[in-house]
């Protein structure tokens, strides 16, 4: 019988799609069919009416190629997690679909972690010492409530963002930017925390190849994706962060960037002003929100965008675009806020000088039916 893990090495090859090896998993299920069923079928499995056969064909030819890698990951207690596996992200999944999921995760450690609740801290290479601080803070408060740090073992704010998870007695995800047996000087390097359950080092490249960029690069959407909640310590105008956070606000993530000092030239306030959720951070108060909040708010469920502010400030009393943004103290322009509510459906536009708006009726209703 033919081994379903060759099978997922193969489709884990640069040259296979994600979205490929997925939707081809996604129609065995809707057919009531199993991937060991066609592995084992000799020829003889009917797949005609699949239109991309001939690419799930290619990665079978491939197969045996994959023999000796696994004997390598049982070497190293590696387990081999499909998308079909019980133990696969649920968050993942979700956050990614089926276009961008990985087919199969390399993991080694405590698999379980993977479905546990998780936080993202996410930063530049060269983050300031400011960036640094906040990222040890985040990760301590976060260990307080029981999430697991997701990381991607860069140095500066990811590296920092693992060592002070694991300082706090916290657990931890490496997500690497290469094959995993490429990394066994980590092994050696974390094995108590791994035997001790508190870390997990996970790869979804062939779990030989190399370090690149591409790979460093699409290791970020791993990392945003495990997460519940994101936490930006500091950003450039490209690179990974950039291109991440705006990834993450596609797929409508909660993501809190740090409000930098003036004195700052990195791009935080441009991902906010993209959508991301601000909040302003000090050494001796953790979490402090930006937009001049009346009490302090520790629960991150609870921080809410601008917009989100903007909103909530409709009522069945019309009011302008200046009284909100007096109400609220935001630094945005009149027409900026005008313009938020004229896009939205939750808001409704009264013609008057100044012009007014108030929630749209069926927002109406629902405070008529609480």
């Amino acid at each position: 019988m033919i081994s379903e893990n060759l099978f997922w090495i193969a489709a884990s090859k640069p040259n296979i799609k994600a979205e490929t090896v997925n939707k081809f998993i996604v129609y065995l299920h809707n057919n009531h069919l199993e991937l060991k069923d066609f592995l084992n079928s000799n020829g003889s499995f009917q797949l005609n009416a699949y239109p991309d056969l001939n690419k799930i064909l290619d990665i079978q030819k491939t197969m045996n190629e994959s023999a000796a890698v696994i004997d390598e990951l049982k070497k190293h207690c590696i387990e081999i997690i499909s998308i079909t596996s019980e133990f696969y992200s649920k968050r993942l999944k979700d956050n990614l679909k089926v276009k961008k999921s990985p087919p199969v995760i390399f993991a080694k450690g405590n698999k379980s972690l993977l479905n546990e609740d998780s936080v993202s801290i996410v930063g530049s290479r060269t983050a300031s010492d400011i960036s640094l601080m906040f990222t040890d803070d985040t990760a301590r408060e976060n260990v307080k409530r029981n999430k697991v740090i997701v990381s991607g073992y860069a140095k500066g704010v990811d590296r920092q963002a693992l060592d002070s998870a694991l300082k706090y007695n916290g657990k931890s995800i490496i997500v690497l930017p290469q094959g995993i047996l490429t990394f066994k000087s980590g092994f050696r390097l974390y094995e108590s925390e791994i035997n001790s359950g508190r870390l997990l080092i996970i790869s979804t490249f062939f779990p030989n190849v190399k370090w690149s960029i591409p790979l460093a690069m699409a290791r970020n959407s791993i990392i945003y994706g495990l997460a519940k909640e994101i936490f930006v310590a500091e950003s450039n105008f490209s690179g990974g962060t950039w291109s991440g956070v705006q990834e993450g606000l596609r797929n409508n993530q909660i993501i809190f960037v740090r409000k930098p000092l003036p004195e700052e030239t990195n791009a935080n306030n441009k991902l906010i002003e993209l959508g991301a959720r601000s909040y302003s951070w000090h050494p001796d108060k953790i979490y402090e929100v930006s937009l001049s909040l009346d009490e302090h708010v520790s629960d991150l469920s609870a921080f809410k965008s601008p917009v989100d502010l903007i909103l909530e400030c409709l009522s069945l009393t019309p009011q302008s675009a200046r009284s909100i943004k007096d109400s609220l103290k935001l630094n945005w322009s009149t027409n900026k806020i005008t313009s938020i509510l004229k896009n939205s459906n939750k808001a409704e536009a009264i013609k008057t000088k100044p012009l007014k708006f108030v929630k749209r009726e069926s927002q109406q209703m629902e405070m008529f039916l609480k």
